[in-house]
């Protein structure tokens, strides 16, 4: 919502944030989405919690951040 507020977004949009994962199967996760303005359908998750602070976060397609994806080389 920052970028936003100052112009720095052009092509998306913030969403409000998802969460998934239950209490019964672990710990809920809870993202930052955003959508792609020329193609609407496209939303995506915006996830830094595989990180430590300061890095990169990892845009996943929100579908398959839903399904439970976590990066390949997390060891």
């Amino acid at each position: 919502m920052i970028l936003k507020k100052h112009g720095l977004l052009h092509w998306y949009e913030p969403m409000d944030h998802v969460t998934c994962g239950f209490f019964i199967f672990g710990w809920p996760h809870s993202s930052a989405v955003m959508w792609e303005i020329r193609h609407l359908e496209r939303e995506y998750a915006v996830d830094s919690w595989f990180e430590d602070n300061g890095k990169p976060p990892h845009i996943i397609p929100l579908k398959l951040w839903r399904d439970g994806w976590e990066p390949q080389d997390r060891t």
